[in-house]
């Protein structure tokens, strides 16, 4: 473990992520988060790209346009939220390095979430988003947290969807036991995660693929999934790898020795080494023979 990677655990315990929080307390985050949501009108220029702002059926999705675009094909970018907060600068930054590295367009849906959305509306609207970009050229499907999950659950319910990357997903909305009793985890509070797992269901069951893919079937796709060795979510994605392989599922899987939740978008070493592995993945299936 690097000294990068202790030097943000320390800070993440510091300010208590992890640490239960009341209902009321709860609530005015929630509203909190709403009010600042602002349609990506403060992402910050990025080097070697070029942002663009559009709209889609009333959802704001921004762009990241590399300066030389050397295939049809686009990524998808679903970024985390816990769905309920706005995009971080890590996921931006992320975001353009993919557009930079891989030359291909980057399309990052700023999607509705709670207090104003649930599952049903968001996933219709990002499923009617996906086809969007289908229709010009072929999309792979990046997500990290629960945005790892919806790019897994679109994947899931559309056949043409053959290439997943997913970071840290949520995977099951109901955390399993073994990752209930995860006491090492500084980022993630499975008190904060049942109680936005009632809310963003609105009463559909856990089971549904849309919330907890988990419950999906992948033969035949190419999935790679990231996880910390310390997080909450590893058992459960642990065990989803092992019955996806079983499936008929080619899955890779890379997990952080002493690494926390999305490892590969915090700036230490072992997240430069996840990221480098992702861009490489990435670099692949978009060119095949060419890297």
């Amino acid at each position: 473990m690097s000294v990068s990677s202790r030097l943000i655990e320390r800070l993440f315990l510091l300010w208590g992520t992890a640490k239960p929080i009341s209902t009321s307390k709860f609530y005015r985050k929630l509203r909190r988060n709403a009010i600042r949501r602002n349609g990506g009108r403060c992402v910050l220029p990025q080097f070697g790209v070029r942002v663009e702002r559009n709209v889609y059926c009333g959802m704001p999705y921004l762009t990241f346009v590399p300066k030389e675009v050397e295939t049809t094909k686009r990524v998808m970018y679903l970024h985390g939220s816990a769905y309920m907060n706005a995009p971080r600068a890590a996921q931006i930054a992320f975001a353009s390095e993919i557009a930079r590295k891989t030359h291909a367009k980057v399309c990052f849906p700023l999607y509705p979430k709670l207090p104003t959305s649930t599952i049903l509306p968001c996933f219709a609207l990002l499923n009617n988003y996906y086809v969007f970009l289908r229709k010009q050229g072929e999309v792979l499907l990046v997500g990290d947290s629960s945005g790892g999950t919806l790019a897994l659950a679109l994947a899931a319910t559309r056949e043409e969807a053959r290439s997943v990357i997913a970071i840290s997903p949520w995977i099951s909305l109901n955390v399993c036991e073994e990752g209930r009793a995860v006491r090492t985890d500084v980022m993630l509070s499975v008190d904060t995660l049942d109680r936005v797992a009632r809310l963003w269901a609105k009463g559909l069951p856990f089971d549904d693929v849309r919330l907890s893919p988990s419950q999906g079937t992948f033969k035949g796709k190419n999935l790679l999934l990231t996880c910390g060795e310390k997080e909450i979510l590893r058992a459960d994605v642990l065990r989803f790898c092992r019955e996806q392989i079983e499936r008929g599922a080619t899955v890779t899987y890379l997990e952080g020795g002493g690494q926390q939740h999305c490892y590969p978008l915090l700036p230490t070493a072992e997240g430069r080494s996840a990221r480098a592995e992702i861009l490489r993945r990435l670099q692949a299936t978009i060119y095949g023979d060419k890297v």
